[in-house]
């Protein structure tokens, strides 16, 4: 009995880990100035799918050409992210010089930032302004 107790929560974990991912169109500038517009893999929330896990992206983006073969982009060799969430909202994201992207607010006269970062504790997700 309890292996197929164990065969039912791996099938269950597989499953709900493969329906947290979803494509979205984004645009990538890299440090070149060569623009990029392809199809990039996020992990939306398990139970509203329209809400993006931005640490799914932050330090490398997973893109997706015609022919379906996925390809990791490091975080480093971006210079611009921009793409529209599943609320239809202009998100743009830019590399911050050490290691991820960072959400940009407030473009203006003055920018505010965010970054993202994961609980140490609980592993949800934390922001910083």
């Amino acid at each position: 009995m309890n292996y197929k107790n164990f065969l039912l929560i791996l099938l269950f974990s597989i499953i709900t880990a493969n329906a947290q991912k979803r494509e979205i169109n984004a645009e990538i500038i890299n440090f070149n100035n060569d623009t990029i517009k392809t199809i990039m893999m996020v992990r939306v929330n398990l139970f509203n799918n329209l809400m993006i896990n931005e640490l799914s992206f932050i330090k490398k983006i997973t893109t997706i050409d015609t022919t379906g073969n996925k390809t990791n982009i490091p975080a480093k060799l971006i210079k611009k992210l921009t793409f529209a969430d599943f609320a239809n909202r202009v998100r743009t994201f830019k590399y911050d010089g050490k290691k991820q992207l960072l959400e940009i607010i407030y473009d203006g006269k003055h920018k505010a930032f965010v970054t993202y970062a994961a609980n140490p504790y609980d592993g949800s997700i934390v922001s910083y302004i």
